[in-house]
């Protein structure tokens, strides 16, 4: 039950931190931005119900918050396109070196 709890605190700072209404200059996010951002949202989410299912919690969780915080700097629409895709090709091969379906991530 605490490990839910932690689980849900730290997917909603992490949800809170990406999901400002504006960009680290004030402006509004444009559509495009605005978009992608509800990808990586959900992406995220689903990564780490994933994440619990396997035996490795606390590992792979404290890989995917550090691979969200640190890619998630930059203001460059399409770096953060490319991010994103690549972020999508490393968790379809990460699940299927699992042996978990990967039929959630498909492009």
């Amino acid at each position: 039950m605490k490990l839910l709890t932690f689980s849900r605190r730290i997917s909603n700072s992490i949800v809170r931190n990406v999901s400002s209404q504006r960009d680290n200059a004030g402006k509004p996010l444009s559509l495009e931005d605005f978009v992608l951002r509800s990808k990586v949202i959900t992406m995220y989410r689903d990564v780490v119900r994933i994440v619990y299912k396997t035996h490795e919690k606390a590992d792979l969780m404290d890989y995917v918050r550090h691979e969200f915080k640190t890619s998630g700097i930059g203001s460059d629409i399409s770096h953060k396109r490319y991010l994103y895709s690549t972020g999508m090709d490393r968790i379809n091969q990460t699940l299927s070196m699992m042996g978990l379906s990967s039929e959630k991530f498909k492009q």
